[in-house]
C-alpha cells in the first residue's frame, strides 16, 4: 500500500493506492495526515511517496504578473516547501517510510489538471480535486514506491 501526498500548508492532497489501484482520495490537514499515515503503516504496512517541492530550486518568472503577484507566488511556494519538509519529518518520526519524489512530468503532470484524462489513466470514477489527483499520480508513478513504475 502506498500513500501518495501532494503537500500543502493547510490541506494536503492524499491518495491511498493498493496493488496499482486507487482506493481513496482525501484532503487532510497536517495533524490528521500524520495520524492517518501512522495508522495505515501500523495496520497495512503502508509507505509514503510525497512530492518534493524542494526538487525545483528556482522560482520561475511568470510573464504578465506584476511584482506583487510574483511575491505572492514566491510566498506560496515557500510555504509549500516548508510544509513538505515538516510533514516528511513528522511522518518519518512515527516510523513510517517516506520517499520524497520529484514533481511529476509529462502525461502524469497533465493528468493532474485534466480530470477526464486522470479518469482514463487511472479508472478512478469518484470525485477528485487537483491536489488529490496529484497525490494519486505520485503514488502510482513517482519514485521507487510507485505502483506502476
Amino acid at each position: 500500500m502506498i500513500i501518495g501526498i501532494d503537500p500543502d500548508l493547510r490541506k494536503s492532497g492524499v491518495a491511498v493506492v493498493d496493488c496499482g489501484e486507487i482506493k481513496e482520495l482525501l484532503s487532510l490537514d497536517a495533524v490528521n495526515l500524520v495520524l492517518f499515515c501512522r495508522e495505515r503503516w501500523v495496520k497495512d504496512g503502508a509507505t509514503v511517496a510525497m512530492e518534493d517541492p524542494n526538487y525545483n530550486k528556482p522560482i520561475f518568472d511568470r510573464p504578465g504578473l506584476n511584482a506583487l503577484a510574483r511575491l505572492k507566488v514566491a510566498q506560496n511556494v515557500g510555504q509549500v516547501k516548508a510544509a513538505a519538509t515538516l510533514l516528511a519529518e513528522f511522518i518519518a518520526s512515527h516510523g513510517v517510510p517516506v520517499e520524497m519524489v520529484p514533481p511529476l512530468m509529462g502525461y502524469a503532470k497533465a493528468a493532474k489538471k485534466d480530470a477526464d484524462m486522470f479518469k482514463r489513466m487511472t479508472q478512478w470514477n469518484g470525485s477528485s480535486n487537483e491536489d488529490q489527483r496529484d497525490a494519486a499520480l505520485i503514488a502510482l508513478y513517482g519514485g521507487r514506491y510507485g505502483a506502476r513504475r
